[in-house]
């Protein structure tokens, strides 16, 4: 007489086969969200003389879909941004505050666009008037959730003598999530330092845009899970200057 159990086998293996081709469904069905890595494209810095009353910033090495941070920085009457770009574009957003634009902290503007689609470069056309030299910074990131591609905008403002950091208040970092930071060393009337290569990346960040102005471009992708990390921008040797430090999240692309 056959066992029932041996009569049920083959229906138990089909089973386990079918719950087999399960495995791995839960990216094809949504049911969990998987990250991918941000990537560091380009960064450009632009420093004109105060007479310089409007300049068209171009960022270039692109190839569509970026996110493209831009940092402005001057002394004197608040700007007018009149935006050119290559090809249309998504809106801008004003980081730091939650009200309408300019937004103004001590002479330095933050926006965030994303580049259009295919396009290869970014270029925005900035009028100001400024009574000290200005910069304005722009930088790249690719591979960066559109939808929401940044958070926890933090700032900071420090008297500082050689040697010393500048660091914002600590950003929750999700998992492939990267920091963004720029330091700006200036005078007391805004003026940015003339002396050269006078910032220093903080410990673990790569410097972006080095060793060529007292503007520190820079951004640090956490090693392993959510981190909670401030911006750090080094004092290497300015004797005394007004270091302001801006630093924010930005969110990796996701898919299921």
């Amino acid at each position: 007489m056959i066992d029932g159990f041996l009569l049920l086998t083959p229906l138990l293996l089909l089973a386990v086969v079918a719950l087999l081709g399960f495995v791995g469904c839960d990216q094809v069905l949504g049911l969990t969200q998987a990250y991918q890595g941000i990537g560091y494209v380009n960064t450009s810095v632009l420093v004109e003389p105060a007479n310089a009353n409007t300049v068209t910033a171009v960022l270039g090495g692109l190839s569509g879909g970026e996110l493209v941070v831009v940092t402005l920085q001057w002394s004197g009457n608040a700007p007018t941004f009149s935006p050119s770009l290559t090809s249309a574009a998504g809106p801008y957003t004003w980081e730091l505050e939650a009200t309408a634009p300019p937004k103004k902290i001590s002479d330095i503007q933050v926006f965030t666009a994303i580049n259009a689609d295919n396009s290869t470069q970014f270029a925005v056309k900035v009028s100001l008037s400024s009574v000290v030299p200005w910069s304005v910074c722009l930088t790249a990131f690719s591979i960066v959730d559109t939808n929401e591609p940044t958070y926890s905008p933090q700032t900071v403002q420090a008297f500082t003598s050689a040697n010393s950091p500048a660091q914002t208040s600590p950003i929750g970092l999700g998992d492939s999530d990267a920091l963004y930071a720029i330091g700006i060393a200036a005078n007391s009337v805004g003026t940015i330092l003339s002396a050269l290569g006078n910032l220093g990346a903080g410990t673990s960040f790569t410097s972006d845009y080095p060793g060529t102005t007292n503007i520190l471009v820079e951004h640090r992708f956490p090693s392993g899970g959510n981190q909670s990390l401030p911006a750090v921008v080094n004092n290497t040797q300015n004797a005394n200057a007004n270091l302001f430090v801006f630093g924010m999240g930005i969110k990796a692309q996701t898919h299921s």
